[in-house]
């Protein structure tokens, strides 16, 4: 302010005082629209409702009621942790909401770096939404951390393929999240100090583990963990009773040889692969309405965004009794990062996609 008022003054000394008042008037009114049009705080926050309703404030509150159980999650109501359908889904926001800083030289092998907030696992007759069964969905924290937390994972196989890369990350919000998120599967998540609090709403530390093994590798392994129990494992593979799922995922892996056939990564790379051949990616859909969005969406035009696709990936994978869920967070490209230790997260990266569960290696 003082270089924008000095500079200015010394041009206008050897100035005549017409001349010299026409130009000051014309600087403070350049100084007016500066003023006006330039953002000079903090970066502006997305409506917390944008992208999949991962930014926003959570009620932690807690239910009571886990007599059966079942138990709340950290909102205290269903409709916090719902993914909904929309037949009209905004175009994404470019807006940031975090930067990551990678301490490794990790480069994600699909070129995509996924960043896991919360997950929808639970039918209830209409859609999958967070579970409410005790035991479902550990590895997904629930809220921020104070202190360091473990988080817990699936017992990795001893095989030298299955030893998975440890990633250390920090994560600094620009916007306010209803919880934590991590790259691929987090272990640990400890908050650390605020680097800027002018720009920064928190920051935390991620310790992610992030597979290695190639999918030719995974051909051989079987689905599901031994120490579920039986309500989870039901859980994990319940759908909606139209038939046509089951008969829709028995078609797709008809073409698979005899020693594959069994196993749930060529089956699910089989239902991948039709998924990508016969429907189209459209933000504008007809399928909220209907008694069932996904059918509405899977048997008839095909037309959906990555709601749709990721449910009925998961629906067709649980035909086939593969234990699966929908997850929800960012999926960031890889050329975003162009060879830096930083990554920008922006609100339009909120992205919902399938898990399917291998024994030995988890989600």
């Amino acid at each position: 302010a003082l270089t924008l008022v000095t500079v200015p003054l010394m041009l206008l000394v050897r100035q005549r005082a017409m001349k010299a008042a026409l130009s000051m008037s014309a600087l403070v009114f350049l100084g007016l629209v500066m003023f006006l049009f330039l953002k000079l705080d903090r970066p502006e926050v997305p409506p917390p409702d944008t992208g999949l309703g991962l930014t926003g404030k959570a009620k932690l509150e807690q239910d009571a009621s886990a007599d059966e159980g079942t138990a709340k999650g950290d909102s205290g109501t269903e409709n916090d942790e719902e993914m909904p359908f929309k037949d009209e889904y905004p175009k994404g926001d470019p807006k940031p909401v975090a930067v990551v800083l990678f301490h490794d030289d990790y480069r994600s092998p699909e070129g995509y770096y996924y960043f896991r907030q919360a997950t929808f696992s639970q039918y209830n007759g209409y859609r999958l939404v967070k579970p409410l069964v005790r035991g479902a969905d550990l590895d997904v924290p629930a809220r921020f951390p104070t202190d360091g937390v473990d988080v817990p994972l699936a017992s990795y196989a001893v095989e030298p393929l299955a030893m998975p890369q440890l990633v250390p990350t920090k994560v600094a919000l620009l916007t306010e999240h209803k919880r934590p998120f991590g790259l691929i599967s987090p272990r640990t998540i400890k908050s650390v100090g605020n680097p800027n609090p002018r720009h920064f709403r928190r920051a935390y530390e991620v310790d992610s583990v992030a597979q290695t093994a190639q999918w030719e590798q995974l051909l051989h392994y079987d689905a599901g963990e031994t120490d579920w129990s039986e309500q989870v494992r039901r859980l994990y593979v319940e759908l909606p009773e139209d038939e046509r799922y089951r008969k829709l995922a028995d078609e797709i892996v008809s073409g698979i040889g005899p020693a594959w056939k069994s196993k749930p990564v060529p089956q699910a790379l089989a239902i991948k692969r039709w998924l990508d051949k016969n429907t189209f990616y459209t933000r504008k859909s007809d399928h909220a309405g209907t008694t069932d969005p996904v059918a509405s969406f899977l048997f008839g035009n095909r037309r959906g965004y990555c709601v749709h696709l990721s449910h009925a990936m998961v629906f067709l994978l649980r035909a086939r009794g593969i234990p699966a869920r929908v997850s929800a967070g960012y999926a960031v490209p890889e050329e975003r990062r162009e060879g830096g230790s930083a990554l920008l997260i922006q609100n339009q990266d909120a992205h919902a996609w399938a898990e399917m569960y291998l024994k030995g290696f988890g989600w």
